[in-house]
């Protein structure tokens, strides 16, 4: 009797699985948009960390930093007059010209004041194919050969394909641009790897635009969006 009791007892019915399936699926609808909004949040908070971190490289302060050692910001090297931009190569890479650092003189470069960075040839491999819509301040030059030999610094949100959402890159390049007054600013395309704040623009942007930017020196009259959780 006992062990006809428990082996009756140890089946399960196919009405129990699918209620407990039912249970599970219901469960993952909820918790799954909370682990991508997680991601999301984690990725916008890592790139206001690391456009600061680009910030305090430039202008210096606890550390070294390239305009206090040099006395001018990095170069505008993408050759647009309309929309100049920095790769900020010059972060990495001591440009042409310059010499080391005088401890005597206090002047001179001694960097590299980032770390971290990638390589134009990088993205362009990782691209597998010329395009303006990862680079489309001509930073990069991949819309022609050969590739500027510049190194650039990745925001936190991934660029994906136009079809099955594959990663083509871990994010977008953040570039150093000037408005119309004279103020530089840092700037990263954002979540949706579209960079739509430039020099016209960028103390009238819409909110809705969801670049990030930072100011070097300067305070932004329009913000950030928040960054959500």
């Amino acid at each position: 009797m006992r062990d006809s009791f428990f082996s009756k007892q140890a089946g399960v019915t196919l009405i129990e699985l699918s209620v407990v399936l039912a249970i599970l699926v219901a469960l993952a609808s909820v918790i799954a948009p909370r682990f991508q909004n997680t991601g999301k949040y984690s990725q916008c908070v890592a790139t206001d960390t690391t456009m600061i971190a680009i910030r305090d490289a430039i202008l210096g302060g606890v550390s070294a930093g390239y305009y206090s050692d040099v006395g001018q910001y990095p170069h505008f090297d993408n050759g647009d007059l309309s929309q100049p931009a920095a790769s900020l190569s010059d972060l990495f890479v001591m440009p042409a010209g310059f010499h080391t650092y005088n401890p005597a003189t206090r002047r001179g470069w001694r960097g590299p004041y980032l770390l971290g960075g990638v390589s134009c040839q990088a993205i362009a491999n990782a691209v597998n194919a010329n395009t303006t819509t990862i680079d489309p301040l001509n930073i990069c030059n991949l819309s022609s050969t050969p590739v500027n030999p510049y190194t650039v610094v990745l925001d936190s949100f991934p660029v994906l394909s136009a079809t099955g959402g594959a990663t083509l890159l871990s994010g977008s390049p953040i570039v150093m641009m000037q408005d119309s007054g004279g103020n530089y600013f840092l700037v990263s395309a954002g979540p949706n790897s579209v960079l739509q704040t430039g020099s016209h623009n960028v103390q009238t942007r819409s909110t809705l635009i969801d670049d990030r930017v930072l100011y070097l020196n300067f305070s932004d009259p329009i913000g950030n969006p928040v960054c959500i959780q």
